[in-house]
């Protein structure tokens, strides 16, 4: 299964326990790709926060916390924002694996029927200290 690598390097950190910011986002830079899965996954060219992938294979998604052993990837979860078939994102995502640096999700491609469904996710990141903040960029299926 083709992997895409994504790094996501968080530039100002928002603790969402105790920050009065709303929404309580960690302000990130946008995503950038090392590995595009053979071509399969790219940035939108009209919005540079959000992630394109071609399906319908399926596709592993790595990303990696930056800067490393400043955040720590906690877990991930999606919504979709565009579309209809897949609200709880059941049918085109499933966890995959997370270490100190990276988290891995499998993006199936294969249930939406949709006309280029797009979905948010929401990537929990912990600072050294054991504060949490989210990280939210989107991903699009252009399948």
């Amino acid at each position: 299964m083709p992997t895409a690598k994504i790094s996501l390097t968080a530039t100002q950190f928002a603790d969402i326990n105790t920050t009065a910011n709303t929404p309580r986002w960690t302000k990130a830079a946008a995503p950038v790709i090392t590995d595009d899965a053979g071509g399969k996954v790219r940035i939108s060219a009209s919005d540079p926060n959000r992630i394109v992938a071609r399906g319908p294979a399926r596709i592993d998604l790595e990303f990696r916390i930056l800067p490393a052993g400043q955040f720590f990837p906690a877990g991930i979860a999606y919504k979709q924002v565009a579309g209809a078939s897949d609200k709880n994102c059941k049918s085109n995502f499933d966890l995959g694996s997370l270490t100190a640096s990276t988290i891995t999700n499998k993006m199936a491609n294969s249930g939406s029927g949709d006309s280029a469904p797009r979905w948010e996710f929401f990537i929990l990141i912990q600072d050294q200290n054991g504060a949490l903040g989210i990280i939210d960029p989107e991903i699009e299926n252009e399948s």
